[in-house]
């Protein structure tokens, strides 16, 4: 198979951990063709940190402020490898990741997309592997839970831009709408199960603390998806998911407002158990 690999990195104000991330990825056993930075209206400053690592990277600086799916699609759009690969930019590569899915796709010919197991990583030292991910993706895993973060995915270009991309209007969860669109679209989604992306965790600025944009997004997946959730679980299916995503969504809010939500999420869902 062609080797060619464009990694695509939406860039937002990152400038102290970009020089960290870009490393991990000059640093590949196998080289991708570009790395392609999508700065999305960082202001001055990026602008003038991310020049300084030209030529290493392509940089396309946007005007306004598009959010993290649309500045991944336009990468993808520009990219000029066979293969894509995405990261953010305060996340980090193991050395051999790009290899190892390359291998990948080398042995199993009928994989559309490949995505690997991940490490989230504090501040404090602490870390948490997540390895025990289907080795084949399904719409019941799916439903069960997202299962795909778009930091370990690589996929051919063409397919990426046949199903339309990142749904730009997603900022949060757009990683689980995709893998949703990927499989009832018919490709087969497989998955390494070795932890070779670091996703940095502890940021007060991390998406995954906004329990609303948690909340929103992952309802958004299941009424969208609803169809997917009936036939794997039945007419509630859905429901019971919805009640789900509040009770975990009012624990990450807490407080007395939390309580509400997950109470809220228990009259829709009384079984749930973490």
């Amino acid at each position: 198979m062609s080797t060619s690999i464009s990694v695509i990195i939406p860039f937002y104000r990152r400038q102290d951990l970009f020089a960290e991330t870009l490393k991990s990825v000059l640093e590949q056993s196998l080289k991708p063709e570009e790395i392609i930075v999508v700065d999305d209206a960082s202001g001055d400053d990026a602008t003038r940190v991310l020049t300084k690592y030209q030529p290493a990277i392509r940089l396309i600086s946007l005007q306004e402020n598009v959010g993290v799916s649309a500045a991944r699609n336009i990468g993808a759009r520009a990219a000029e490898g066979d293969y894509i690969a995405f990261l953010d930019s305060d996340d980090l590569w193991a050395p051999d990741k790009l290899a190892r899915q390359v291998s990948y796709f080398e042995a199993h010919p009928d994989c559309d997309a490949v995505h690997t197991g991940t490490r989230k990583f504090y501040p404090d030292g602490r870390s948490h592997d997540y390895v025990d991910k289907p080795r084949r993706l399904a719409k019941h895993d799916l439903v069960r839970s997202a299962q795909l973060m778009c930091q370990s995915l690589m996929m051919r270009k063409s397919d990426f831009l046949r199903l339309g991309g990142f749904d730009s209007s997603f900022r949060q969860t757009e990683d689980y709408e995709f893998s949703m669109r990927m499989i009832v679209n018919g490709l087969n989604v497989d998955f390494i199960p070795e932890p070779l992306v670091m996703i940095r965790r502890g940021d007060k600025n991390s998406l995954s603390g906004n329990w609303k944009g948690f909340i929103r997004g992952h309802l958004r997946v299941v009424w969208k998806y609803a169809w997917v959730y009936r036939q794997v679980e039945g007419n509630f299916g859905a429901i019971r998911h919805t009640g789900k995503y509040l009770i975990k969504g009012g624990r990450k809010r807490g407080g007395f407002t939390g309580r509400l939500v997950s109470f809220t999420g228990r009259f829709l869902n009384p079984a749930f158990r973490e």
